[in-house]
């Protein structure tokens, strides 16, 4: 696999700008280990330990997925997260990735990015192999250096950020990383499917394009391949999906029509046949986990289809009614 070397977010600072350029970033000026301890509120010894030995300081675990196989966890320590954290909002935070990446972005949810493919014919969704673990450190070297800081800062910066040469799938500073590693990728595609009327969105690890020609898409997936391969990643073929104008388009998990963005009919049915459920199980009888689900689903649609979330509150509230001292009243109340 093809591995580049240059800086995903832009070339490499000229030495003697470097602090202007990180004052006018609004980042914190960081020299050395001293600062670096300083600004985090961190001991020196510490910080030079993450940045030594960071493997020490993860639990790793498998987590098995709903398709099959399993994730990866890296789980940092709590001092480590907590200088993974202070790198994310002190650092990372004011940088902006590209305006196709929609995940991990404050005020931005699932459904900012099905909203560009709204009104397509053809849909294809591509997904990134192992994503966190296939962004290099070499990649979150450059990203630290292009804003200015020193090479010793930037090795210290990428150790505490990285795992095993790669992100690990588990720090708060890893998602951030990833979009911003994702840079070069995101304008290459763009630049290469908008000439051809195509929408490309990321959310993470999943790509989507769309058009209303069907040749268009066909005719570039090819190379829209080639370019992400080009930048080091891997496709799971597993997951890549082609649909056209009469099947259901998905993006995310959302349904996607000529007019609407939602969580479509099936699903709509699902919860309310899973509300319905409750009907016969008493308030106190072992629903929690359910109730608790139902909770979770219903602050979902409240960002991504309020309509459905509407229809599913007027549903329980008449079942309510009818059926007080059950958990379904439980829910109704929380709706």
């Amino acid at each position: 696999m093809n591995r580049r070397k240059t800086s995903p977010a832009g070339g490499r600072p000229d030495t003697g700008s470097s602090r202007s350029r990180i004052r006018l970033l609004g980042l914190p000026v960081i020299e050395s280990l001293d600062d670096l301890a300083h600004q985090s509120r961190l001991s020196k010894g510490i910080i030079y330990q993450f940045s030594k030995r960071s493997r020490h300081y993860y639990h790793v675990y498998d987590l098995p997925k709903r398709s099959g196989g399993s994730r990866r966890i890296a789980q940092p320590s709590r001092d480590l997260k907590a200088m993974q954290a202070w790198i994310l909002h002190r650092i990372l935070r004011p940088l902006s990735p590209t305006a196709a990446s929609t995940a991990f972005q404050p005020g931005q949810c699932v459904i900012d990015n099905a909203l560009p493919h709204l009104g397509s014919r053809v849909l294809l969704s591509l997904d990134l192999e192992d994503f966190f673990p296939s962004v290099p450190a070499g990649w979150i070297y450059s990203i630290f250096q292009s804003l200015g800081y020193s090479k010793w800062i930037c090795t210290v910066l990428t150790n505490i950020c990285t795992l095993d040469g790669g992100l690990p799938q588990g720090s708060p500073s890893s998602p951030k990383l990833a979009n911003l590693a994702c840079i070069r990728l995101d304008r290459r595609l763009l630049g290469y499917v908008g000439q051809r009327g195509i929408a490309y969105t990321r959310y993470a690890d999943d790509l989507t394009f769309s058009s209303i020609s069907e040749a268009a898409i066909r005719n570039s997936t090819r190379f829209i391949r080639i370019i992400i391969e080009d930048e080091g990643f891997r496709i799971n073929e597993n997951k890549t999906r082609f649909a056209g104008p009469s099947r259901c388009h998905r993006v995310t998990g959302l349904v996607v029509t000529e007019e609407t963005v939602g969580i479509g009919r099936q699903k709509l049915r699902e919860l309310r046949a899973r509300i319905n459920d409750l009907r016969t199980i008493p308030t106190k009888a072992g629903a929690d986990v359910e109730v608790e689900h139902l909770r979770g689903w219903f602050a979902h649609l409240k960002s991504v289809d309020p309509d459905r979330k509407k229809i599913l509150r007027r549903y329980a509230k008449r079942l309510a009614a009818k059926s007080p001292g059950t958990a379904v009243a439980e829910v109704a109340r929380f709706l």
